[in-house]
Order: structure tokens, then sequence, then C-alpha cells
């Protein structure tokens, strides 16, 4: 991927002295946004691609702590979201990986699908609008198909039943708990 001239270049040193451009990243992460399978499959086989995108979740989750700021008031999420964002998206793809090799002949390593998935965080930056980035975040559902594509060598139709699964349980947990707090109330 070419870069755009004058485009300001980040550079981070990771442990070992290894370089990473962010703004590279950047550029790669917001092309896995945008559907493009190649530059997925790129990325979850780059392993000094695992830094960024851990700083694009922990983005995500700052963005989830401001929007909590302004509509809890409590200045706790700040912190707490992004490491809770970090977490949640090692759990989270680890049930994916889980998945889609379990349950529907995805090849791949858990990393890769880690590296991949961390990129396509920035998605998540939305969530600094209440609502609208909610909404937003449903753009993640198609770009995990293609991350499982391009990744896992997954058939479509094999990636999007693994997303649905996945999906459709979080959906059917979410009402669960919805009626068990509300008969609490």
């Amino acid at each position: 991927m070419a870069d755009k001239p004058g485009a300001p270049r980040v550079k981070l040193t990771a442990q070992g002295g290894e370089t990473m451009d962010l703004a590279g990243s950047l550029n790669k992460a917001i092309e896995i946004v945008k559907l493009k399978g190649s530059v997925a499959a790129e990325v979850g086989r780059d392993e000094r691609s695992l830094h960024p995108g851990l700083i694009f979740i922990a983005v995500s989750g700052l963005a989830s702590g401001i929007s909590a700021l302004f509509s809890h008031g409590g200045i706790g999420g700040l912190i707490s979201m992004p490491i809770m964002a970090i977490v949640g998206y090692f759990v989270g793809v680890g049930i994916l990986h889980l998945v889609a090799t379990l349950a529907f002949g995805g090849k791949g390593d858990f990393m890769s699908l880690l590296r991949a998935e961390s990129h396509a965080a920035i998605i998540g930056w939305a969530g600094i609008i209440p609502v609208i980035g909610a909404l937003v975040g449903l753009w993640h559902l198609p770009v995990t198909i293609v991350i499982l594509q391009n990744v896992y060598g997954m058939p479509r139709d094999k990636a999007i039943a693994t997303v649905a699964v996945i999906f459709g349980f979080f959906l059917l947990l979410g009402l669960v708990m919805v009626l068990f707090f509300g008969a609490l109330l």
C-alpha cells in the first residue's frame, strides 16, 4: 500500500528494537474496514502488526469511556474501558477462533486472527458518539466475515455461519439478561 506524500509518520519502538509504523498500520486498518480481504490476510501474517492493533483496541475502549463520561458522568471509564476493551478482544477473538476452527473447519491460528481483528477495532472509535457508535459498530459483522474468509481460508457461507452463531448467542444472552434483571426490578 503506497503511503501518501507528506503524511505524518509515527514510528514507535517495540520490544526487541523493532519499529512499527502507526500511520501505515492505520491505513491498513482502514482498508480492512473497507473489506479488503488481502490486507486482512497481510496483517494477519505480520507479527509486527499486533502492537499497533492493541493501540487501536485501546483507543476504541477510550472512545467508549469518553462516551460514558458524557452520559454517566463517571471518569473511571477513561481508565477501565481501554483495559476492558483489550481483555474483551482477546476473549472475543478466542471465542471466534474456537467456533471457526472447531465448528466450521477454519484453518488458522489465534494470533493471526487477533492481529487482523485488532485492526478492525477502529470501527469502535465511533463509540464516542452515543447510539450512532453502536449502529456503526454493526459494520464489524461483515468485516469479521471477510477476515475469516481471508485469514482462515473459510468459504463465505461458513464465515457467515460462524459470525451468525456467535452474534445469535450474544443476542440471546443479552435478551436473557434483560429479562432476568428486568424481573429483579
